[in-house]
């Protein structure tokens, strides 16, 4: 579930990004996905992550090793944004 507000924020960051990478498509895939379902191996039971209109993450599961596995999931993700846009500045 993502916010309007979010939402809208991440649709302008799209666009500032598509400017600065060249090209929509690699704007995209720079960022993490919000919306939808993702299927990994990994989990014993359904999580569920929600945003907040910033952006930032609150994750429900039902035992701590599927909390500890989204949260680094969530935060690798979005680390993965910070170094590839870091390796396009260079």
């Amino acid at each position: 579930m993502v916010d309007a507000a979010f939402a809208q924020r991440r649709k302008a960051l799209r666009a500032g990004l598509a400017g600065w990478a060249g090209s929509p498509s690699a704007a995209e895939a720079a960022l993490p996905q919000v919306e939808g379902k993702i299927r990994v191996s990994g989990l014993q039971d359904p999580v569920e992550v929600q945003r907040d209109s910033w952006g930032v993450p609150a994750i429900f599961a039902a035992s701590l090793d599927d909390l500890w596995f989204a949260q680094g999931f969530v935060t690798a993700s979005e680390r993965l944004f910070q170094i590839d846009a870091a390796l396009r500045a260079a």
